[in-house]
């Protein structure tokens, strides 16, 4: 069971939902990207988001700033929170500049925000990042299907599910506690659920 959950964050990890987000809005919307739009934001997005996050923990591991690529502590946190805030803010001007898709755009604003409030909020309490990241993702699908007037039910009830399960994961992993997890999740699906409307 242990190896499952650490599996499943691994896939859900947040660095990974931004890339999730554009599957998500391009399987909801798909005539509004290119296929050439979609293979250039996909790189954009997962080397703005995932790549260059990375490299940046293995750059503070190797540098003994940080004792394991999964933070376990939350002073350890800062750093790669900030280097997050970059990284994502970044993605998100290129993505504005080149006005691939609104709703992406937005996304990747709400990503940046969320890692300016878990870099606020961490000192005090080691908010859950999975939490934020799966709150915003259900929160986009939740409003792809109001804004296409179709309802992906089957979407949006696997997003659920997947939340919940992740949400169980990092609670048996004993990465949080209930209170983080929920403050994360429910943080990012309100945040989300406001600058995906505005």
């Amino acid at each position: 069971m242990k190896r499952f959950f650490r599996l499943l964050s691994a896939v859900l990890h947040p660095m990974l939902v931004p890339t999730l987000a554009l599957s998500v809005i391009f399987a909801t919307d798909p005539f509004t990207m290119a296929a050439e739009q979609l293979k250039w934001a996909s790189v954009v997005v997962f080397g703005g988001t995932y790549v260059l996050p990375a490299l940046m923990i293995g750059l503070l591991l190797a540098l003994g700033a940080i004792e394991s690529p999964e933070l376990h502590k939350a002073q350890e946190r800062r750093w790669p929170l900030i280097f997050g805030v970059l990284f994502s803010g970044s993605t998100f001007a290129v993505l504005r500049y080149a006005h691939v898709h609104p709703m992406l755009e937005r996304f990747l604003w709400t990503t940046t925000l969320l890692l300016v409030v878990a870099s606020i909020v961490t000192p005090r309490t080691k908010i859950s990042l999975h939490g934020m990241a799966m709150g915003a993702l259900t929160a986009l699908v939740w409003e792809q299907c109001v804004r296409s007037a179709t309802l992906h039910l089957s979407l949006l009830a696997g997003v659920i599910l997947a939340s919940g399960l992740v949400g169980v994961a990092r609670l048996y992993l004993k990465a949080h506690t209930p209170f983080q997890w929920y403050l994360g999740y429910f943080s990012g699906l309100f945040l989300a659920l406001y600058t995906l409307t505005v």
